[in-house]
């Protein structure tokens, strides 16, 4: 069976589009099989945003697991001051998240292919993740821990977890690797962890 977390260059292919609203813009998203919320903008996402809305997003910043950009577009388009890099390990994903890009004017966001941070160079102010979760919790845990690695000293790590894919043993896990994680939200059974690299 194939997973997002994954490149299956065998998959079919079949183009879609679909749109959303996010703090009165409209957003178009090129979208096709073997990618995460393939035919919609996902809850948790929407839920994530509405709270980063509110978190003044800057500097530099990496969408950890972008897919096909809805994330990271979004945020681009709210905080355009900021600098954003998206990785992900689905090539199918990052090809449509490049199309994405341009379809919906963003300038401030470039994506590139990682294996969680293989690739990713130096270090960031802020890194937001909607894990993979269906790949297992030691995958997740490693975006936290190479997460940990890519931020800079009082950087920022958000993550949104669903609680019953194990929100709760994420806040564990990130308090044993930032000493602290704050819940922002609460809601429709998603879970906005914030955790801050104090050194």
């Amino acid at each position: 069976m194939s997973h997002y977390f994954e490149n299956d260059k065998d998959l079919k292919s079949k183009k879609m589009e679909f749109k959303y609203t996010f703090n009165n813009k409209e957003y178009i998203m090129k979208s096709d099989f073997g990618v995460f919320s393939k035919d919609e903008l996902d809850e948790g996402t929407a839920i994530f945003l509405n709270v980063l809305k509110e978190e003044s997003l800057n500097g530099r910043i990496l969408d950890l697991g972008c897919g096909i950009g809805c994330l990271g577009i979004t945020l681009a388009s709210i905080f355009p001051e900021s600098k954003i890099e998206g990785v992900d390990v689905n090539e199918r994903a990052l090809s449509l998240c490049n199309e994405n890009i341009l379809l919906n004017k963003i300038n401030n966001y470039k994506v590139y292919e990682s294996n969680i941070c293989s690739n990713v160079k130096g270090l960031f102010n802020m890194v937001v993740t909607n894990p993979p979760i269906r790949a297992g919790k030691e995958v997740v845990f490693s975006f936290f821990s190479q997460a940990y690695n890519c931020l800079d000293l009082n950087g920022i790590l958000y993550v949104v977890n669903r609680k019953s894919h194990g929100a709760k043993s994420s806040e564990k896990k990130l308090i044993e690797l930032f000493g602290n994680c704050e819940i922002l939200e609460k809601k429709k059974g998603f879970y906005i962890l914030k955790s801050i690299k104090c050194g």
